[in-house]
Formats: structure tokens, C-alpha cells, sequence
């Protein structure tokens, strides 16, 4: 018999591996969550008749078919004169999350720029801090996730672009100017 967790449903059938062992294949898989195959005590015969078996059940199989969600949290400070900006990449769905600087993509305007890098969120396991570094450089910066780069244990990957919000880097300084006065002589105190 078959043990579901979850959504799942499957069907099973037994096919003869040779005169001692037998095969389960699963099919028609639907949905998702966990199942197993469990053997009822004394279904398995002896070569002299005798039912000895104790029963027992196998590992469970996961079947996860739901693509991981991406958000980004709130980055904090978003115009910058330079240093560090992070965001924070919160993943749902996911038992584990396979991303890499490589997965990601630097979009800059003007002469901004900055190094990027990925690290886990301690204590967060569903979560990843995205670190702009070094910013440089007088525009704006955004990251991108791009569809297929962000994946789930099972292998599923995101189905849509993300970016994060745009972070400004400001490293001019404002200029002041005096213009002329309005008037070179005065009777009052006022110019």
C-alpha cells in the first residue's frame, strides 16, 4: 500500500525483478508532498510456503513541483553618498537555496558601480543577503535576479525576473553660487 503526506497521489504496480524480488513502480504522480510503500506483515512467503516476513515500509519520496517565490525586503538606505548597501532575498518554497553572485546581475546608470556578494542570513535558511559593496561613482545601481537562476532542492526554478529597489549613489557635492545683487546701492537694510 501506498503512504501519502501532503496533495500526492500515485498509483503503483509490482513487476517481477527475478524469483526473490519485486519492483514498485510509481505513476500517474500527482500533485505534491511525500509518499512511501509499506509492506503488511506476512505478505512475503518463504520458498517452503511460510509467511515471514515482518512488514516494513521504504524511505519516503518528496516530490516538490512548486517553483520558488522571490521577494526583497526593505534594502534600508536607498540614496547613498558611498560604502555598503544590502538587501535581503527571502525565498519561499525552497528546503534549500542554490544562489551565487553568478546568478545575479549588476544594473548601473551614470558612473555608479559596486561589487556584489551573497551570504547566508543567520538563523533565516530561507533567506540570503544580497551585499552591494564599494559603492562608487554618481548614478543608480539595481540588482537583478533573472527567471531560472534562483532553484529549490527539488530543482525547480523561478519563473520571474526580479529586481530590487533602486539604490541612488550621490558623490557630488551640491555647488552654492552668489549671483549678483540686486541692486549695487541701497537706501535700507535689505539688498
Amino acid at each position: 500500500a501506498l503512504q501519502y503526506d501532503g496533495t500526492l497521489t500515485a498509483q503503483f504496480a509490482l513487476e517481477e525483478v527475478d524469483a526473490t524480488a519485486r519492483r514498485v513502480r510509481l505513476y500517474n504522480i500527482q500533485g505534491e508532498g511525500a509518499l512511501r510503500v509499506n509492506i503488511a506483515p506476512g505478505k512475503a512467503l518463504s520458498r517452503t510456503g511460510i509467511h515471514e516476513n515482518q512488514g516494513g515500509s521504504s524511505a519516503w519520496i518528496h516530490i516538490d513541483r512548486t517553483a520558488p517565490e522571490l521577494t526583497w525586503l526593505d534594502p534600508g538606505a536607498r540614496t547613498v553618498r558611498g560604502g555598503s548597501v544590502s538587501h535581503v532575498l527571502k525565498v519561499e518554497g525552497a528546503e534549500a537555496i542554490e544562489l551565487t553572485v553568478d546568478d545575479l546581475r549588476l544594473i548601473t546608470t551614470g558612473s555608479a558601480s559596486a561589487t556584489l556578494s551573497v551570504a547566508p542570513v543567520e538563523g533565516s535558511p530561507h533567506q540570503r543577503q544580497v551585499m552591494l559593496g564599494d559603492l562608487q561613482g554618481d548614478g543608480t545601481l539595481q540588482v537583478e535576479v533573472a527567471a531560472g537562476r534562483a532553484s529549490d532542492g527539488a530543482g525547480n526554478l523561478n519563473q520571474d525576473v526580479l529586481l530590487t529597489p533602486v539604490v541612488t549613489v550621490d558623490q557630488v557635492a551640491p555647488v552654492l553660487s552668489l549671483g549678483e545683487p540686486s541692486s549695487a546701492e541701497t537706501q535700507g537694510d535689505t539688498v
